[in-house]
């Protein structure tokens, strides 16, 4: 029964991707409308695949987390950061790769799991620098999160992979001179203790421009063995550590999703539809309810009222 749901979750987010795709193919950017289902598309899709990760998906959420950031924020993003750092390490090599403007980009890459990426650069100066050159060799043997995703990684496995190498990164700090500007970088893959965290100094903080970034990174770098369950606790650490950002509706919508808070999700979808048609929101419940988390049967006192699942299916009826 998983496997089935998690086709058919697969099976909705592979048409709706081919009905984005579609639209951008044409003339969406001139075309108001267009443009409009485009975004609506957009929306619809990273919080299907949200869901998806969070509610259907059995694999380790640290890696799929970020991964799924990945493919609905940083489109153009990773190309202009390997642009900028590849910049400043191809010039002067001596001197070039010691500012922010290589170092930071290669840390976004990092945090990203962009590893290959990431030891590319570094071994365009890595004769200069016998340290870089250690974190060049440090790369070249641990898997990338992808990779263990892909190898189909228990989540005992993601652990225990995750901890050696943390283990392995805190090693090469102590040996590193604290001036040395290949630290940051390598804090990503030590992680930090839950301290430093809650004070704002780890390296996904300084880096990452919004919450969704910081909970991705945080999730996956920080708190790799946190569970599903409790991602809505590290998401009001994050929240409580970014009071000042400006919070969209769209936010509060991937708020109910990684807090597991379906009711209140339920009820932002419905009052977006521009954003969320009906059709959209259907399917999602249908995931919800094979996923046994939509209740099959409500009754409030005596009166028995519509499930979720049914009022859902009628109110889309309606639609078409």
């Amino acid at each position: 029964a998983q496997d089935m749901l998690q086709r058919y979750s697969h099976d909705i987010v592979a048409e709706m991707t081919k009905a984005r795709d579609e639209i951008r193919r044409g003339r969406w950017e001139i075309d108001p409308d267009l443009h409009a289902e485009y975004d609506s598309l957009c929306f619809c899709l990273a919080v299907l695949e949200l869901t998806h990760e969070m509610v259907v998906s059995t694999a380790p959420s640290a890696v799929r987390l970020l991964h799924w950031h990945n493919r609905h924020y940083l489109e153009e993003d990773v190309a202009e950061w390997w642009q900028q750092a590849q910049q400043h390490a191809s010039g002067d090599k001596g001197t070039g790769a010691r500012g922010e403007q290589f170092w930071d980009p290669i840390c976004r890459l990092a945090l990203s799991d962009y590893k290959v990426e990431v030891m590319q650069l570094l071994e365009l100066s890595a004769e200069k620098d016998a340290h870089v050159g250690e974190v060049c060799d440090f790369l070249r043997k641990i898997p990338s999160l992808q990779q263990m995703d892909r190898g189909g990684a228990s989540s005992v496995e993601f652990q225990q992979a995750t901890h050696e190498i943390q283990g392995m990164a805190s090693a090469m700090m102590r040996a590193i001179p604290p001036e040395h500007p290949v630290r940051p970088l390598l804090e990503v893959y030590a992680g930090c203790s839950q301290d430093r965290f809650d004070a704002g100094k780890d390296v996904g903080k300084r880096l990452a421009r919004t919450w969704i970034e910081d909970i991705a990174y945080a999730h996956a770098w920080v708190f790799p063995d946190m569970r599903r369950t409790e991602l809505g606790e590290l998401l009001r650490s994050v929240a409580g550590r970014r009071e000042s950002e400006n919070i969209t509706e769209i936010d509060h919508v991937l708020f109910a999703v990684l807090s597991l808070n379906i009711p209140e999700l339920l009820q932002l979808l419905s009052s977006m539809p521009e954003q969320f048609p009906p059709f959209f929101v259907t399917h999602l419940v249908d995931i919800l309810y094979f996923a046994g988390r939509i209740p099959t049967f409500v009754e409030v006192g005596d009166v028995q009222l519509v499930p979720p699942r049914d009022w859902h299916l009628m109110a889309y009826a309606q639609e078409l």
